[in-house]
């Protein structure tokens, strides 16, 4: 068997890295096609247009099978193996995607509509009861934020914890906003 990838699944995974990293609209097809090694026209024949092609390099990014199917999940316990205890660089990537594309003009709104619908929405549903919607919200505030002020801001105190101890800042956040009763 070939286990050489095909060009419609290196220009997918070229558009991923792209538009993840750098945001879509900073992006050209150009940029993806030269990556590449291929013609510009290949992007409308196997995808039909560059947001096409970015509809497609978002497919699997917000689902977790694990959280979402199992009944008895955890959200909580979910987020601070998925942050702390595994080497699986999916979260950070899609949190990467988001920040890059949340405010952008072309595709901003979409990000937002699918981040809602994917992800917390289902978080709501799992947690369920009144405040649910606010709940789930404000728990992925919290876990956004943390991440942020980690990554980004690299804020003493939590960009400088190890792992035990972001994980209980984790724990104490996501607690506190699933608590919420308005």
């Amino acid at each position: 068997m070939d286990n050489k990838k095909t060009t419609k699944e290196k220009l997918l995974d070229t558009a991923v890295n792209l538009f993840w990293t750098r945001g879509y609209s900073n992006v050209s097809v150009r940029d993806i096609t030269t990556a590449v090694g291929v013609d510009a026209a290949l992007i409308s024949r196997y995808y039909g247009s560059k947001m096409g092609l970015f509809e497609a390099s978002l497919e699997g990014a917000l689902t977790w099978p694990e959280l979402f199917e199992d009944p008895d999940a955890n959200i909580l316990n979910h987020f601070v193996v998925k942050l702390t205890e595994t080497d699986d660089m999916h979260i950070q990537m899609v949190m990467e995607l988001m920040m890059n594309n949340i405010n952008d003009p072309e595709v901003g709104c979409f990000i937002q509509d699918k981040f809602q619908v994917d992800f917390v929405d289902k978080i709501a549903v799992k947690i369920g009861g009144p405040f649910g919607h606010e709940r789930a919200a404000l728990f992925m505030a919290s876990i956004i934020g943390l991440c942020q002020v980690r990554d980004n801001f690299k804020l003493a105190g939590v960009a400088t914890a190890n792992n035990s101890a972001f994980a209980s800042q984790i724990r104490y956040l996501g607690r506190e906003a699933l608590r919420y009763v308005g």
